[in-house]
C-alpha cells in the first residue's frame, strides 16, 4: 500500500534535505544555490501531506500542534510561489526577507583569535525575529519522520539534529568562501560577523564602528598539473600552477607539447 510512497520519502524527501545539507556545508556561496536548494526543500516538505492516502492525512491544525514550524514553512513556501500573500495574514510577508547569509564567528584559543565561517538561509520575520530556514526545515522533517513511523510507512530513523556539539577547534573552523558572481546580474551579499563570549558562554555581535571592511574581487582560477618522470631512474615529479582563464585560453591555443610546457615553465617562473 506504502511502497511507492516510502520511495517518494526516501528518495524527493530526505534525499533531497541531505543534498542542501551538504551545500549548507560546503565553502562556495553565489548564484543562489542555497537559497534555491532550501526553498525546494521547503515545498517538498510542505506539500508531502497531499501524498498521503485519503483518510490518512490529518488537519492543517493537528500538524501545528505536533510542529508549530509547519505554518511558517506554509508561508515561506506561499510567498516564495506568489510573492504577496493575501487569503490570510502570514508570519512572514516580504520576499526579499528570506536570505542567503554569510555568519564569521570569532573565537580564542591559546594561540589567539581565529575565525569560523559558515553560510545558511534566514528569514526574518514581520515582528522583527530572524529564524534559520535550516532549523525550520529540519523540524518540519522530524515530524514527518514521526508520521510516517506511526503509519508504518518507514522503519524508526533517528531525528536530524540541527544543533552543533559546541564551538568549532582551530583545526576544525572554515575561514574562506569561494564566491561566484555573474557579470551583468546584481548581487547580494549579506554578511554577520559576531564573536563568542566566553565569561557569558554565548555568541554576541562584534562592534565595527570603529573598524573596516576589504573586499577583493579575483578572476576565476584553474590548477594544471604537469607530471615529468625520468627513464632512467624511474623517478617521477608533479607540479602544479594556477591559472586564470585568459591563461589557459592562451595555453590551450599551443599546438605542440613542447610549447604548453615552455609556456607552463615560464609561468611557474612568475609565480615564483
Amino acid at each position: 500500500m506504502f511502497s511507492d510512497l516510502k520511495k517518494y520519502f526516501v528518495e524527493n524527501v530526505l534525499v533531497t534535505y541531505q543534498d542542501y545539507a551538504k551545500i549548507r556545508n560546503s565553502h562556495k556561496v553565489g548564484k543562489s544555490n542555497d537559497l534555491k536548494t532550501a526553498l525546494n526543500v521547503a515545498t517538498i516538505l510542505y506539500h508531502l501531506h497531499e501524498h498521503l492516502p485519503q483518510g490518512q492525512n490529518k488537519k492543517f491544525q493537528e500538524y501545528l500542534t505536533i510542529c508549530p514550524d509547519y505554518e511558517l514553512l506554509r508561508d515561506i513556501v506561499n510567498l516564495s510561489k506568489h510573492k504577496t500573500i493575501t487569503r490570510y495574514t502570514p508570519k512572514i510577508s516580504n520576499l526579499d526577507n528570506i536570505y542567503e547569509l554569510v555568519i564569521n564567528t570569532m573565537y580564542n584559543d591559546r594561540k589567539g583569535e581565529y575565525w569560523d565561517t559558515k553560510k545558511s538561509v534566514f528569514i526574518k520575520l514581520d515582528d522583527g525575529s530572524e529564524r534559520d530556514l535550516f532549523e525550520v526545515i529540519t523540524n518540519v522533517l522530524n515530524m514527518w519522520l514521526s508520521e510516517f513511523e506511526h503509519l508504518g510507512i518507514i522503519k524508526h530513523i533517528k531525528p536530524f539534529s540541527f544543533t552543533s556539539n559546541g564551538n568549532p577547534k582551530r583545526s576544525q573552523s572554515s575561514k574562506k568562501l569561494d564566491i561566484t558572481v555573474i557579470q551583468g546580474l546584481p548581487f547580494k551579499h549579506r554578511i554577520k560577523v559576531q564573536k563568542f563570549n566566553y565569561e557569558k558562554g554565548l555568541i554576541e555581535p562584534l562592534d565595527l564602528s570603529s573598524g573596516r571592511a576589504e573586499f577583493r574581487i579575483l578572476r576565476p582560477m584553474y590548477t594544471i598539473e604537469l607530471k615529468l618522470k625520468n627513464n632512467k631512474s624511474g623517478d617521477e615529479r608533479s607540479f602544479e600552477i594556477k591559472v586564470d582563464e585568459e591563461q589557459l585560453k592562451k595555453l590551450n591555443r599551443l599546438r605542440t607539447s613542447e610549447k604548453k610546457i615552455e609556456y607552463f615553465f615560464l609561468l611557474a617562473k612568475e609565480q615564483g
